[in-house]
């Protein structure tokens, strides 16, 4: 690990704590490749920074880093792996018998959720990221463990700072290892500001993965995806616009009970800017395949005055002209 400046010195940046960040080697290299006048390179901003360094900072203040490092020591000693070093770092106590008995009964399906952020609250703080822990390493193959992290993550009584570190962990743990109905359980249970809320990058992961399920079209999959997922519209993010419209565009055409409904109520009530970047990606050679359909129509419709000036005639035309029409104007000569 290196400590690196946040604002370089040569742009002002002081030497004081607070500019400030420990960071590997390779992403110390990364940071400072940031250039905002340029088109390419890594657009990591100053307060971006901040955020993820504070973040960091509260998850070893609370003890779940900690907690993580000693439950990868154990899975990896129980199969023969090498565990990774912890220097000058005092014993971690086992949890109590309070908390594993806690565990036990968030994790029993039989068991209502009644107020469990507020219960783990009464524990101590090694007590807490044992359970956090415990539910996070289970989240990946249990829908069980995501509910109940759902509700915590709801809750006032749980701290909205570390309602997004959990929620992290949570979709990490989901985008790699997670089924589709692990993924709908998430949207269904994380609350949309926390999850937009969620480390930018690993947002993309998320998100491009759903859309990839819906644009698969598998019934058994839409129809437990996109319910949830259009609930979540205010968490996706703005480089996935386009293509979160296109696929709910498709969706609404497909024969899956709950998909398509789910996608056509969407559509009708996309916040302006997801419909702004849907319409706008609208070409000439997108309404060759796609002007008979009526679900595209519909949208132009609805949302044309967001069209860029050029495609101003385009789309007033794909409305009033009939299909023949259009496509003898715009497509073939």
């Amino acid at each position: 690990m290196e400590t690196a400046h946040i604002i370089d010195e040569g742009m002002g940046g002081s030497n004081d704590a607070s500019n400030g960040i420990p960071v590997c080697l390779d992403c110390h290299q990364e940071i400072g490749a940031y250039d905002d006048k340029h088109p390419k390179g890594n657009k990591i901003r100053t307060r971006e920074l901040v955020a993820r360094r504070d973040r960091i900072y509260h998850l070893v203040e609370t003890g779940l880093v900690y907690a993580q490092l000693i439950a990868e020591r154990a899975r990896l000693a129980a199969h023969g792996g090498t565990k990774p070093a912890v220097a000058n770092t005092p014993s971690h106590p086992k949890a109590s018998l309070e908390a594993r008995r806690f565990l036990e009964v968030l994790l029993s399906p039989d068991t209502s959720l009644d107020a469990p952020a507020r219960k783990l609250s009464l524990l101590n703080a090694q007590d807490r990221a044992y359970v956090l822990d415990a539910l996070l390493r289970r989240a990946s193959s249990d829908a069980r463990p995501i509910i109940v992290l759902g509700d915590m993550l709801q809750s006032r009584a749980f701290p909205p700072a570390q309602a997004v570190l959990i929620a992290e962990q949570l979709v990490r743990a989901v985008t790699l290892y997670g089924d589709v109905t692990l993924k709908a359980e998430l949207l269904r249970t994380v609350p949309e500001a926390v999850l937009a809320g969620v480390y930018h990058g690993l947002r993309i992961a998320f998100f491009e993965d759903l859309i990839g399920i819906v644009n698969r079209d598998q019934f058994a999959e839409v129809n437990k995806i996109v319910p949830p997922l259009v609930q979540q519209v205010d968490a996706i993010p703005e480089e996935l616009y386009k293509e979160y419209v296109f696929a709910l565009l498709e969706q609404a055409r497909s024969d899956s009970y709950n998909g398509a409904p789910a996608a056509r109520r969407a559509l009708s009530a996309l916040p302006e800017s997801v419909a702004e970047a849907g319409i706008r990606a609208m070409n000439v050679e997108f309404l060759d395949w796609n002007s008979r359909h009526d679900a595209v129509k519909e949208f132009v419709r609805r949302y044309r005055n967001l069209g860029a000036p050029k495609q101003k005639n385009l789309l007033r035309d794909l409305v009033k002209l009939t299909h023949r029409d259009f496509i003898k104007k715009h497509i073939r000569v």
